[in-house]
């Protein structure tokens, strides 16, 4: 899985991205939750910093993740304020970047070409 972010229009440069905590008095929390076998629910639990994102954000996800199905990002995608949608990448699991690179650019510079970060061009 990976997600893309575009620029926030009228903001000022910052370099604090959206930071989830590793720890909470209940044990891991965020992403880290998922990979230590706790219960699902990211997706709840993420949801009010979901809705603060002010950026578009693009989801790139591979289609055969069992440890971030697919339906999380699907989920996801409704608490984004400005989300561009999901992308799904077939016979991709969680490392779709390293698994799929070309895929993974491809859609990259399409949703940065939205914004006029970058011109044409293609992998």
């Amino acid at each position: 899985m990976i997600a893309f972010t575009g620029p926030v229009i009228g903001s000022k440069p910052s370099s604090k991205a959206l930071q989830y905590p590793s720890q909470g008095s209940a044990g891991p929390v965020g992403p880290r939750r998922e990979v230590v076998g706790r219960p699902r629910g990211i997706v709840d639990d993420l949801a009010t910093e979901h809705a603060k994102l002010r950026a578009p954000v693009l989801f790139v996800w591979g289609e055969d993740d069992v440890t971030f199905p697919i339906d999380l990002a699907r989920t996801m995608v409704g608490q984004i304020p400005d989300c561009r949608g999901l992308r799904a990448v077939p016979g991709a699991s969680l490392l779709v970047h390293e698994e799929k690179p070309d895929a993974v650019a491809e859609h990259a510079l399409a949703f940065y070409r939205e914004f006029g970060v970058i011109d044409g061009g293609s992998v």
